[in-house]
C-alpha cells in the first residue's frame, strides 16, 4: 500500500500521474540517479518550461515544444534533445542551466535511450495496476498507519482511571 501511496503523493507533488511518477523515478534509480529528489528535479524542469528558459536552445529544443506534455515525455524529448546534441559542453551546461547541481548527476539518465521504456517494462502491470487504484493505495495507507494511533489512545482511556490510584501507590512505593 505504501508503493501506491508513495506514488500518488509524488504525482501530486509533481503535477502528474501516479504510473509517471513511477516510471520516472525507477529510470532514475536504473541511470543512477537515485540521490536525486524526483519532485524536485521535475518541478525544476516544469518551472524552466513554465519560463521559456533559453537553456532549451544549447539543444536544439524550445521550451514550447515541452509546454502541454506530461512529466515523462518532457523527459523523453529532452533526453532526445541531449542525445542529438554532439556538444558535451553544451550538454552540460544546458543541463545544468535547467536542474542547477542536479544537472551533471542526469547525464547518464538522458544518455540512455531506453531508460524510460525500461522503467516502464520493470514496472510492467504493476503501473497500470497503480495507475487505476493509486487514491485507494494512498487511503489504505494512511488508514494502516493510524492503527498504532488508535490503539494508543484506546489504552490512553482504559488508564485513565487507574493512573491516579496507580501513581499514588507508586508514589509509597
Amino acid at each position: 500500500f505504501d508503493w501506491g501511496a508513495d506514488a500518488s503523493r509524488a504525482g501530486k507533488a509533481m503535477g502528474t500521474t501516479a504510473q509517471d511518477a513511477m516510471i520516472l523515478k525507477q529510470a532514475f534509480r536504473e541511470a543512477g540517479a537515485t540521490a536525486l529528489s524526483l519532485e524536485t528535479t521535475v518541478a525544476k524542469l516544469q518551472r524552466k518550461v513554465a519560463e521559456g528558459s533559453e537553456a532549451f536552445g544549447l539543444l536544439g529544443l524550445s521550451a514550447g515544444e515541452l509546454e502541454g506534455l506530461g512529466a515523462v515525455e518532457q523527459f523523453r524529448k529532452l533526453g532526445e534533445a541531449v542525445r542529438n546534441t554532439a556538444s558535451q559542453e553544451a550538454k552540460a551546461l544546458a543541463l545544468m542551466r535547467l536542474f542547477e547541481e542536479q544537472g551533471p548527476r542526469l547525464m547518464s539518465f538522458f544518455e540512455n535511450p531506453e531508460a524510460l521504456s525500461n522503467a516502464a517494462k520493470t514496472l510492467g502491470s504493476g503501473a497500470d495496476v497503480l495507475a487505476k487504484n493509486a487514491a485507494a493505495f494512498e487511503r489504505a495507507s494512511v488508514l494502516i498507519g493510524n492503527i498504532g494511533v488508535k490503539v494508543q489512545t484506546f489504552f490512553a482511556g482504559l488508564a485513565e482511571g487507574v493512573v491516579t490510584p496507580l501513581s499514588r501507590l507508586l508514589e509509597e512505593f
